[in-house]
């Protein structure tokens, strides 16, 4: 129908409900508007809305068909956040080693508590000859032996005596980080505060040991930039708080893989 053909009923029927529509359109947007500012006035949390108002004319037909359509961002994680909690999860599971010397005990690094009455840490901190260790944990102060020095870097003691306040991390073989994502390395403070460091897998490499009593074996290093010196032989965690290496020496830990095959040898 042309709007020619319209008697002047009709003309001023369909300008009413054109200016109707327009008015509805207008109160919406206007309490959208109204709502926003008053959630920022009050300190609320606003999602970003954003909203379109979309006219379609359906030919021949006198109605203005409105459309309003709100986008909602997805919510922002929290980096920050997500290292927090991966530490505190690993927490009950690392213990300080201490060395007795002839002026008293002295702090030597981190252990790594890896299963029942087990402690993994580096080697190059346990001093050349080194039997027994003094273990200090919440609470509870014990002795443990070391059992096993692997060419890896490793190093393994086992609880003197049966310790039931150790927690030990849940040794998963999958658990591992890609190329380019966070690692998160840790040792246990003076005061017994997390030092944290972290910094970003950059690759794998293979380490073969070569020894005349056994067979040659191929385990598998991590290189990452969270490992320094200073926390060499405590734990290597992605964002998850799994555990996925020990660290080694600067820029490398050994992985959670080959690290298992060790625990698997021991038990």
């Amino acid at each position: 129908m042309d709007i020619k053909d319209l008697n002047k009923t009709q003309f001023l029927l369909v300008v009413f409900l054109v200016m109707l529509v327009t008015s509805a359109v207008t109160a919406i947007i206007t309490i959208a508007l109204f709502d926003q500012t008053t959630k920022s006035s009050f300190g609320g949390k606003i999602d970003r809305v954003v909203e379109r108002t979309i006219e379609k004319i359906v030919p021949g037909a006198t109605t203005t068909i409105v459309r309003i359509v709100k986008e909602i961002p997805a919510p922002v994680v929290n980096e920050g956040e997500i290292i927090a909690k991966a530490v505190d999860s690993s927490l009950p599971s690392l213990v300080q080693l201490q060395n007795k010397t002839d002026k008293g005990f002295e702090k030597i690094g981190t252990g790594v508590v890896v299963g029942e009455q087990l402690i993994a840490t580096a080697s190059r901190l346990l001093p050349a000859n080194t039997q027994e260790v003094t273990v200090v944990f919440p609470k509870v102060t014990s002795q443990a032996n070391v059992i096993y020095r692997d060419e890896s870097g490793v190093a393994f003691l086992r609880m003197s005596a049966t310790t039931t306040n150790l927690v030990p991390f849940m040794i998963d073989a999958s658990s591992t980080s890609g190329i380019g994502q966070t690692s998160i390395s840790l040792v246990l403070a003076e005061n017994n505060t997390p030092d944290i460091v972290t910094g970003l897998i950059l690759g794998t490499s293979e380490l073969i040991s070569n020894s005349t009593t056994t067979a040659s074996t191929t385990q598998e290093v991590l290189r990452t930039s969270s490992v320094i010196e200073r926390n060499v032989g405590g734990p290597v965690l992605n964002v998850q708080g799994n555990l996925i290496g020990i660290g080694i020496s600067r820029g490398y830990a050994l992985s959670i893989k080959s690290l298992k095959a060790l625990i698997d040898k021991l038990k």
